[in-house]
């Protein structure tokens, strides 16, 4: 785990231990207690992409229920 992703060494080609780096964005309550939250993932120079989730807690436990708006990915 790492606080920042500026701590992630970018020179070397990808990350390291094979990794990817997943950063979440704000957490935005919904008026039907669902939450929404950006998420986007980075795999090395290969592909990166990202989508807003919509979670919901389900038996007192958080799951992502579905996704909204644009998706992107490179």
């Amino acid at each position: 785990w790492i606080d920042d992703r500026d701590e992630v060494p970018m020179d070397r080609g990808g990350v390291e231990g094979n990794g990817a780096i997943i950063t979440l964005g704000n957490i935005y309550l919904q008026e039907d207690g669902s939450v929404q939250v950006a998420a986007s993932i980075y795999i090395a120079n290969m592909a990166a992409g990202g989508m807003t989730y919509i979670v919901e807690r389900v038996d007192g436990v958080w799951q992502v229920v579905g996704d909204t708006g644009p998706r992107w990915m490179s």
